[in-house]
């Protein structure tokens, strides 16, 4: 990975710096592709701003350079880059301007796959390869039409990812030249990164663990069948059976509780609405003191909480923003989430999702999180049981007072969950002739953090095991790879190969499972689970597991 050669596209970047500047025009209400326009969490707008302003002195430094980054694992054996925010592990509109130094030539297949790289891009990424491939075609003429004046036609940046795929434009446009100049398509030399990625990979390793076959559909770790298969969609399938509930205890709601809510909403609406858009620190807190005034006059958090499936069951019959609000449920699921984790996801990303979630009471998100998170356990039941087992792991390494240590199956990389509990030292001062009493970490203990391993064996041992998946996938490819976790890029011309080796590599870490593997290294063998009826080579035939 390090040997690796990038430089920065040039004409991406001078498409960036003319949007960037139009972009700081604090007037500016217009399309734009950078996050910071428009986005109203003044916190995260900053963030934003401040990203966007270190790429471009990167940039600018680093135009007419070579650039290798360097790499650190973590003591799973995850790899992370060195460099910030212009790297292939952050934000797209950094990831986009890196391309390969070496050139490689399409090939038979490269332009089909940068077709469904394109596509992915785009946000058409489920439906079959075939059906990525005609998108593009079709619309191929308006992409080449985006390369040739972005500003002025900026249909691109309504794709998922605008800056990836306004590359994609420029090499479609740049390889229609290549062909107008009678050269054939395939030996056109190529630098654009293309990428397949896994179906929320934290559940396709706990799928593999516990074998689960009735599971595996919905992370693409099987064949598709059909004569136009489509990728499982585990979002869309949890989405579905938590909606089928909350359509049911809608319905089934007390008659009192359905008089009751249209009023409580509003309520509920005016004061967090005007809470939003106060400025007196007073007016504030008599808002805060109707709120609280107002929910006792409810009753207890769980009366309030009776009101909640009446709202959400507003979405009963939008499968897109179903799927938008559970999706970091479902993905955090795979790595140990709990029913409070999922209510503050909740709380943070379905506001942006829809507006009405903006100005409910914090007890309906954390409903909505708990419904999701037993939805999960319910109908995921290999995963449901691997998060149990790893708890279970976890509980017999504190009761012998030890780290849970093992080697990574397929890598041996040494991982070692060297969790201590901190000691806090409280000190007096005396400054301006006030007595201020500070507290800070004298040092670590050498006591075990039982409570910290109780909670992270879980994601440490599926990460441990992603980290092995990558660096044998990379081990594997003889040619250039750039790698994100679960996501994997190379040249289009190599994506073929890359495609078949990604699935290979899977099944050689499964093939033996490596769950076994490490409880036999914890002498935690009566821990091991009764395995289904998955098989590993599965794998082999799935047009997307990674794609």
């Amino acid at each position: 990975l390090q040997r690796t050669e990038y430089i920065l596209n040039k004409e991406l970047y001078s498409v960036w710096k003319d949007l960037r500047k139009e972009a700081r025009v604090k007037s500016f209400k217009g399309k734009s592709p950078f996050k910071f326009v428009g986005e109203r969490n003044k916190q995260r707008a900053a963030s934003y701003i401040i990203e966007a302003d270190t790429i471009e002195m990167m940039v600018d430094k680093l135009l007419d350079e070579t650039i290798n980054h360097t790499y650190n694992c973590d003591f799973r054996g995850r790899i992370y880059n060195t460099t910030v925010f212009l790297e292939e592990q952050a934000s797209d509109q950094a990831k986009a301007l890196l391309q390969y130094k070496k050139p490689s030539p399409l090939g038979v297949t490269g332009l089909q796959w940068l077709m469904v790289h394109a596509a992915n891009v785009w946000g058409n990424d489920k439906v079959s390869l075939e059906k990525r491939i005609e998108f593009v075609e079709e619309n191929m003429y308006e992409y080449i039409e985006y390369a040739t004046d972005p500003l002025n036609n900026r249909g691109w940046m309504d794709a998922d990812k605008p800056w990836s795929f306004l590359m994609c434009c420029l090499e479609f446009r740049a390889i229609a030249n290549w062909c107008e100049n009678g050269l054939d398509y395939e030996t056109f030399p190529s630098h654009i990164i293309c990428y397949i990625d896994g179906s929320n990979n934290g559940i396709q390793h706990l799928v593999a663990m516990s074998r689960d076959h009735e599971a595996a559909p919905y992370v693409n770790l099987t064949k598709t069948e059909g004569d136009d298969p489509v990728p499982g969609d585990i979002y869309m399938f949890i989405a579905g059976k938590v909606w089928d509930k909350i359509d049911q205890m809608a319905s089934e709601a007390e008659e009192d509780v359905k008089k009751q809510y249209p009023a409580i909403k509003e309520e509920f609406f005016r004061i967090n609405k005007a809470l939003d858009t106060c400025k007196s620190k007073q007016d504030k807190q008599d808002l805060y003191t109707s709120l609280s005034e107002f929910k006792d006059t409810i009753g207890t958090s769980k009366d309030v909480a009776k009101y909640a499936p009446l709202f959400w069951v507003q979405f009963k019959d939008d499968p897109k923003i179903q799927r938008k609000m559970v999706k970091r449920n479902v993905m955090t699921i795979g790595y140990g989430a709990t029913k409070g984790g999922m209510g503050q996801q909740s709380k943070d990303d379905t506001p942006d999702i829809h507006s009405d979630c903006r100005w409910i009471p914090g007890g309906w998100h954390f409903w909505f999180g708990a419904l999701v998170f037993d939805t999960c356990y319910e109908y995921l039941d290999g995963p449901a049981r691997m998060l149990e087992l790893f708890r279970s792991l976890a509980e017999n390494e504190n009761s012998l007072d030890r780290f849970l240590s093992y080697k990574t199956p397929g890598t041996d990389f040494p991982v070692v969950q060297n969790y201590r509990k901190s000691r806090i030292k409280r000190s007096e001062f005396i400054f301006c002739g006030d007595v201020i009493k500070p507290q800070y970490v004298v040092s670590e203990e050498k006591s075990l953090h039982k409570q910290k391993q109780l909670s992270s064996t879980a994601p440490n041992v599926t990460h441990s095991l992603d980290a092995a998946h990558l660096t044998l996938v990379v081990a594997k490819s003889p040619f250039e790879v750039t790698t994100i976790h679960d996501s994997f890029g190379c040249h289009a011309g190599d994506m073929g190969d890359l495609f078949r080796i990604t699935r290979e590599q899977f099944v050689e870490l499964y093939k033996e499972n490596p769950l076994n593997d490490i409880l036999s290294q914890v002498d935690c063998n009566c821990l091991r689970p009764i395995e289904k009826d998955w098989v590993p080579t599965d794998v082999l035939e799935s047009d997307f597991a990674f794609c």
